[in-house]
C-alpha cells in the first residue's frame, strides 16, 4: 500500500506522521505520531493495513500490540 495513504489516514485522525512498526496477524502496523506530545492523549493507537483497508486498532488490539512493541 501506498504510504502517502497511510499518511493521509494518519492526519485525518490527528497525527502529524506515522513509523512502520511490524507485522502482526496479517497486519502491517504503523506507528501514528504527534510532533507536539500533548495533542493526543488516552490509549495508545496504532494503525493496522491489511488487503488495501486501513484502520485503527480496538482498545483491545491496541493492548495487545503495546505488550509486543516494548515502547508504549
Amino acid at each position: 500500500m501506498d504510504e502517502g495513504k497511510i499518511k493521509s489516514f494518519a492526519k485525518d485522525h490527528g497525527y502529524d506522521s506515522i513509523r512502520k512498526s511490524i507485522k502482526w496477524s496479517g497486519y502491517s502496523v504503523y506507528e501514528p505520531f504527534s510532533y507536539s506530545e500533548n495533542d493526543i492523549f488516552g490509549y495508545s493507537l496504532f494503525i493496522l493495513v491489511k488487503n488495501g483497508i486501513i484502520r485503527l486498532t480496538t482498545r483491545q488490539e491496541a493492548r495487545e500490540l503495546c505488550g509486543i512493541i516494548q515502547h508504549c
